[in-house]
């Protein structure tokens, strides 16, 4: 474990926050959306480091990224969420032009749904282990609704009002909300694995799902 003093690890938030951004936002976007999950995934890993204290910002963020992405790669397996997460890009998009109103909208919330649900695969792979299915995702994830609700909301509150504004700040600093979001799902991960019996007793984070702080 590494241990940073607290002004330390605050200007570690901002390095890696920086750079992973950058880095999430180009792979998806280059792909065109189609490595959404392995990016997501990637992401995830370097956060779950972040929470453990295991992340060493001397050395190469940028090399962890793509080690984390490689490692992600197996993510593809659900690939049809990734492919539709760009059709209805592109359903938003030609409802716009032909100004039907909603039918964009109906492909605005299926995307975000779509998101929502791509978000908690990233967060099983990395704190549940490899999902068999996306059934298995779908019964962590409703363990705690009020968390896949909010979510969900923040989705399509950021898809509706998506702007160049909106995109140079995920650009720049889109995986801080991504961390946020992941901090969120990470608890709901851990209820599931008290529930499955899965949940390691000595885990620093124990104390939130068993009710007592680990001495």
């Amino acid at each position: 474990m590494i241990r940073r003093a607290p002004f330390y690890k605050i200007l570690s938030a901002i390095h890696v926050v920086f750079f992973t951004s950058i880095l999430c936002f180009g792979v998806i976007c280059l792909s065109g959306t189609l490595l959404l999950l392995p990016a997501l995934g990637a992401v995830f890993r370097v956060g779950k480091d972040f929470l453990y204290d295991e992340l060493d910002v001397t050395n190469s963020i940028v090399a962890l990224f793509f080690r984390y992405l490689k490692k992600a790669l197996h993510l593809e397996r659900f690939f049809p969420v990734s492919l539709m997460v760009l059709l209805n890009l592109l359903g938003i998009w030609a409802g716009t032009r032909m100004e039907k109103v909603l039918y964009s909208l109906a492909c605005m919330v299926i995307l975000a749904l779509l998101l929502t649900l791509a978000l908690y695969i990233a967060g099983y792979d990395t704190f549940a282990g490899e999902a068999r299915s996306v059934a298995d995702v779908v019964v962590a994830m409703f363990l705690k609704p009020l968390s896949v609700v909010t979510i969900l909301i923040v989705m399509i509150l950021c898809i509706y009002f998506f702007s160049g504004t909106l995109a140079a700040i995920l650009l720049f600093m889109g995986t801080f909300f991504l961390f946020v979001i992941e901090v969120v799902i990470f608890i709901t991960m851990l209820y599931y694995l008290k529930m499955t019996d899965q949940l390691d007793e000595a885990d620093k984070y124990a104390h939130l799902v068993n009710g007592k702080r680990r001495k």
